[in-house]
């Protein structure tokens, strides 16, 4: 089979192991990288904004219950929060303002969490500097993802 070459699997498209959708899109570029980091679904991170609203303590109780070194708080509508991408990917808060041009909306009263990456619908907006306010709801579409930190002090 052709490297680029589709192959029709049931009810969904797939590709070639060794082509740029299938092995080549980890970030190692090997079965071993992780995938989807760009435009598959959105991904809730463990980042909100501090305001009492009922859609972050209806949404978030695990994460709200964790200790302050394994999540972001935000106190405030600003984007001068170094460490998290926010702040040293977005020159302003709302619009394709991200590197890239990705898209980005801080959260706000109603909509506390960040959710990144953005989703396959969202076309060239969505990308790995990607990201949006939401109630942190479960959908459908919305995932995430585990990441390990390792540093002194974590």
């Amino acid at each position: 089979m052709d490297a680029s070459e589709q192959v029709t699997c049931p009810s969904v498209t797939c590709f070639a192991y060794n082509t740029p959708e299938g092995t080549e899109a980890s970030t190692t570029g090997t079965v071993y990288g992780v995938y989807d980091m760009s435009g598959g679904a959105y991904e809730y991170t463990a980042a909100y904004l501090v305001n009492g609203d009922s859609a972050r303590l209806a949404n978030g109780s695990t994460i709200l219950s964790a200790h302050n070194k394994y999540k972001d708080n935000y106190t405030g509508y600003n984007n001068n929060k170094k460490g998290d991408a926010v702040y040293e990917t977005s020159g302003l808060l709302s619009g394709s303002n991200s590197w890239y041009s990705d898209y980005s909306n801080m959260p706000y009263s109603s909509h506390p969490w960040f959710r990144r990456g953005g989703r396959y619908s969202n076309g060239s907006d969505a990308g790995v500097f990607y990201f949006f306010y939401d109630n942190g709801a479960a959908y459908g579409d919305c995932g995430w993802r585990v990441v390990a930190l390792v540093g002194e002090g974590l």
